[in-house]
């Protein structure tokens, strides 16, 4: 039985206003801008390049609680900048995460007293809280002309553990080990899947992950939902997954047509890194500068994907 959950909140609580003017604050900026959507070049494995608003992954735009600041730089807090940061194909030199703004701290108050008051109810018993969230990924889910066919987002889990041991990996690991993600959605309605798989050995002796027979489970996240992703449904070592060595993943999000939905993607992680205070890319040791790589791009007509773009978020939320 999973232990995460999704919740159906009012539409009169402070999430639901604070989301809408972050949101809006993304998409009615210009592309590129300081407080618009950050464009980059895309390289996922073997594929070829490809400009991440274009690319059929659900767009990514990260915001992390800044620890300290000099005259030039700023340390905040980064979800996946290491492996994972080549493993998309994101060049490091241009890795973008911004301050959390005046409504995401909020919104992280609010989270964090939900979860605290309400342990039972949600499932938080045992559940390390100590840390409030300091990092944010607001997914952006867009399907529809002159934007793209559709729009996906993997199955995975967002911690990392041995298929040899059961044991969490520090070092591949940016979340926090035993906290939640919450995730607050708007927009359109999708799809959340869940997959288990559990250990195996292969021909040459080697435990590996192995998928299980499909499941039915889902989570259908409406606008104005709470999704709670337990950790012990990752953990192979949780007293539910302890005796099969399993555990449980997310994701299969496929939206098309002309769908606009956002998925506000909180979570304690541990690293942080250095950023520039000019334009929010990491400071990335050996690199020749860090200017903006969209600037040698040609053929693509940004402002008519931003009219395209404003035009299905303001259709669908207002």
């Amino acid at each position: 039985m999973l232990k995460s959950l999704v919740c159906q909140l009012p539409k009169d609580n402070a999430l639901y206003d604070l989301s809408r003017r972050d949101i809006d604050t993304l998409i009615s900026n210009p592309i590129n801008s300081e407080y618009g959507i950050k464009l980059f070049i895309d390289k996922p494995l073997n594929n070829s390049e490809c400009l991440n608003i274009y690319r059929p992954a659900v767009l990514r735009q990260y915001f992390g609680k800044e620890v300290s600041r000099t005259a030039e730089n700023v340390e905040r807090y980064t979800y996946g900048s290491g492996s994972g940061t080549s493993s998309v194909g994101m060049d490091p030199r241009n890795f973008v995460t911004r301050s959390l703004s005046v409504g995401m701290i909020c919104m992280i108050e609010d989270l964090h007293k939900t979860l605290s008051d309400n342990m039972t109810l949600l499932n938080m018993e045992g559940v390390d809280l100590s840390t409030k969230f300091n990092h944010c990924t607001v997914l952006i889910y867009y399907a529809g002309e002159g934007l793209k066919k559709s729009t996906s987002l993997g199955y995975h889990t967002d911690c990392v553990y041995s298929p040899v041991t059961g044991e969490y990996m520090t070092k591949h690991n940016s979340q926090k080990e035993n906290t939640p993600a919450v995730i607050y959605s708007i927009g359109d309605k999708r799809r959340l899947n869940w997959r288990c798989r559990s250990v195996s050995t292969n021909e040459n002796g080697r435990k590996v992950w192995k998928q299980l027979n499909d499941n039915t489970l889902y989570f259908e996240l409406d606008s104005d939902t709470m999704t709670i992703i337990h950790p012990d449904d990752e953990n192979p070592r949780s007293k539910s997954n302890e005796k099969t060595m399993s555990q449980y993943m997310h994701g299969g999000v496929h939206l098309s047509g002309e769908k606009f939905s956002v998925g506000f993607v909180f979570r304690v992680v541990k690293e942080t890194q250095k950023y520039h205070l000019s334009d929010d890319t990491m400071v990335y040791d050996n690199s020749s500068g860090h200017g903006d790589v969209v600037n040698g791009i040609l053929g693509i007509d940004i402002m008519s994907f931003h009219w395209n773009l404003l035009t299905l978020y303001r259709n669908t939320l207002y």
